[in-house]
């Protein structure tokens, strides 16, 4: 416990978290904020654990994963857009280590990672109690449900313009979209919830006899 206080006092306390808390956007000179629905998904995560277990930090804490959350919901895809309310994957120039790659990135978005940052929106609002995050992670969801394809996943990656797959790949569902789905079915007892996490889930039994888990990151 000790340890991981520690852990998330470091992170509270380093100057691009500071940064975001005074700004209320991620330090533009942190490289790796270009992965927006990454860091800042993490963050939030990690600032409600930092108040769960350090109660006297609890304020400052969760200002932090407020400005995170409050960030990625303004830079997200309007409610009109083919990727409605999705959070953006990539958001700047880029590594200098990676040759900046992430910049010819910006007109897409992993499906990895709208899932993730809406099961950080409801940690937020069971944490805080505050409806506007649930209702946000339920957005969310609802473009998921209407993409869902024929054989029950989504494009690995698709772009924004036009919710077109950017390769053949499609996405492993079960460490993001079906853990959404299954918190928003014990959330709402929506039986289109569990109906599309069922859809889902049966994917896996293919990969298991086919071993064909294709590149689930950018990079492979």
């Amino acid at each position: 416990r000790d340890a991981a206080i520690g852990v998330y006092a470091y992170i509270f306390g380093m100057k691009e978290t500071q940064y975001l808390l005074e700004h209320g956007k991620p330090d533009p000179s942190y490289e790796l904020n270009t992965y927006a629905s990454k860091m800042l998904g993490a963050l939030i995560r990690g600032m409600i654990r930092y108040a769960q277990l350090a109660p006297e930090k609890r304020a400052r804490a969760l200002a932090v994963a407020h400005a995170a959350a409050d960030h990625l919901i303004a830079r997200s895809q309007p409610a009109d857009a083919p990727l409605a309310h999705f959070p953006p994957t990539y958001d700047g120039r880029g590594e200098k280590d990676n040759n900046y790659l992430a910049e010819k990135l910006n007109d897409q978005v992993m499906l990895i990672y709208p899932a993730q940052v809406a099961g950080a929106f409801l940690d937020l609002a069971r944490t805080t109690g505050e409806a506007k995050y649930r209702e946000q992670a339920v957005r969310i969801a609802s473009t998921y449900l209407r993409l869902q394809g024929e054989d029950g996943t989504w494009p690995l990656s698709a772009y924004l313009a036009d919710g077109r797959p950017v390769g053949r790949n499609r996405l492993i569902p079960i460490q993001n979209v079906v853990p959404l789905f299954e918190r928003l079915y014990e959330l709402t007892k929506d039986e289109t919830y569990r109906r599309a996490a069922d859809r889902a889930f049966a994917t896996l039994a293919g990969r298991l006899e086919d071993w064909n888990w294709e590149g689930q990151f950018e990079d492979i």
